[in-house]
């Protein structure tokens, strides 16, 4: 079904939960343009370093924390969509916190983004592993997100209460047709000896994965991936590809929607903080900041997310 037809079915549907679907499928068509025009055949060694240029390192003490022009584009898209929708404080990535000047302040809403996870892999062409994060928060708690893989055209959103739900065959191209949205739940009972978990180091050293706690995580997997991107780890897990996912010195950003959705989904998210010894209230999360770094992120079913938790915390 075309967007217009789909709003129009979806009338129950919160007018943030339309907002932030609409911006991540135009941010998504901005980021899949820019990839073939990065990546396309016929470009030349030449070009394709003269457009890798157009990059930087956004925090100087970290190399990994790179950003491109797709990233920022992506941002002004998904800022503007929102901006012009209603009364909303937008909490980006890339360009930190925009506040309207007429905001209502006794009914704004926070809009949390990531604009482009896992912006390497888009620039050196590992097509698929990179995403877009959106959620709004009302009164220190997720009201809405949206996960979206612009490749696959998956989207994935949850609305607070309401559950979680899948729609693929995303984008504005006129060939396309949106199926309709399919609910979706994390029913995989895989315990920590049978699974398989997206293991992530975010902003930490690598070596903190030789940390005993995730050392006894990870020796009892059958299998630990890393995709360079925790949205996609996230939508992996909200999707039942892998049982979970853990990963110490995230931004809020990186798992704001996701823990909401896979909440809704069924599943068990949680952050935590200081000496992987504190779980994160919601109402503390909310207070996050650009600054904010979070310590540890843990996802997964119940069993095993219980599993995780247990060894992490005893160690």
């Amino acid at each position: 079904m075309k967007l217009e037809r789909f709003f129009s079915l979806e009338n129950s549907m919160d007018i943030s939960t339309r907002t932030a679907i609409l911006a991540a499928i135009k941010a998504g068509k901005r980021i899949r343009d820019n990839y073939q025009l990065l990546h396309q055949m016929e470009n030349s060694p030449q070009i394709k370093r003269e457009k890798l240029e157009q990059t930087w390192i956004k925090e100087e003490e970290d190399p990994r924390t790179i950003s491109s022009i797709t990233d920022t584009e992506s941002d002004r898209i998904i800022r503007e969509t929102f901006l012009s929708a209603g009364n909303f404080v937008i909490f980006t990535e890339e360009s930190g916190i925009s506040i309207p000047e007429d905001i209502d302040s006794s009914s704004w809403k926070r809009v949390v983004v990531d604009p482009l996870d896992g912006s390497k892999n888009f620039l050196v062409g590992l097509w698929g592993l990179f995403g877009i994060s959106i959620e709004v928060e009302e009164k220190n708690s997720a009201l809405c997100s949206v996960l979206y893989n612009p490749c696959s055209e998956e989207l994935i959103y949850a609305e607070r209460g309401k559950g979680a739900y899948l729609l693929e065959n995303l984008s504005f191209e006129n060939h396309r047709e949106w199926k309709t949205p399919v609910p979706i739940s994390i029913y995989t009972q895989a315990r920590l000896g049978e699974s398989r978990i997206y293991i992530g180091h975010g902003k930490a050293n690598p070596s903190v994965l030789a940390r005993a706690p995730l050392v006894s995580v990870i020796t009892k997997t059958v299998e630990a991936v890393n995709y360079g991107s925790s949205v996609i780890g996230l939508i992996s897990v909200a999707l039942n590809r892998l049982d979970g996912l853990i990963s110490p010195s995230l931004r809020y950003w990186d798992i704001a929607a996701a823990r909401c959705i896979i909440r809704e989904a069924g599943g068990y998210a949680e952050i935590w903080s200081s000496d992987w010894k504190y779980q994160l209230t919601d109402a503390e999360c909310a207070q996050a900041d650009e600054k904010s770094l979070l310590s540890l992120v843990v996802a997964g079913n119940k069993s095993l997310f219980k599993e995780m938790v247990q060894l992490i915390t005893a160690t």
